[in-house]
């Protein structure tokens, strides 16, 4: 009888050992196939990120070192003379994105605002702008929050 009762341990040890390892060996399975459909989104982003004009990727370091003088001319590069806005990443809302040059200076302050939050310090200055100038538009709140999510996003993933 003792070597029965050994036996049935033995045997549901065994049975529990294989049911962890069909476990494991489904979750390598799983892992594997997640691994290989992100790898083309990884490569993806690298190309685009190498293909990406060095312009498009100037940010908070650049923002941070540059002089009052050096931001308005940036900004005044952001626009052609109709005022809309030149670079403009994919936007959030229909609405005609337009900068003035009178509102250079609130501009700034606000760039450099939304800078100061951990969140944003990956985004790009083109991103900054258009986030930005949205808000000066009065776009509703749902419209510049997507768009500021896109822009952390595209940020981290490398776009």
């Amino acid at each position: 009888m003792y070597s029965t009762k050994k036996t049935a341990q033995q045997h549901s040890g065994l049975n529990a050992v294989n049911r962890v390892s069909r476990l494991d060996v489904r979750q390598r399975i799983l892992m594997k196939s997640a691994l290989i459909h992100s790898l083309p989104v990884l490569l993806l982003s690298c190309v685009a990120t190498a293909m990406m004009p060095d312009s498009m990727k100037i940010g908070l370091k650049e923002w941070t070192a540059w002089d009052q003088k050096k931001k308005i001319e940036f900004l005044a590069s952001c626009r052609r003379d109709d005022g809309s806005l030149v670079h403009l990443p994919p936007l959030a809302t229909a609405k005609k994105l337009t900068l003035r040059k009178d509102e250079f200076a609130t501009l700034l302050k606000n760039i450099d605002a939304l800078y100061k939050d951990k969140e944003n310090t990956h985004l790009t200055i083109y991103g900054a702008v258009a986030v930005e100038v949205m808000k000066l538009r009065q776009c509703t709140q749902d419209e510049v929050a997507k768009k500021l999510k896109m822009e952390q996003t595209r940020i981290a993933w490398g776009f």
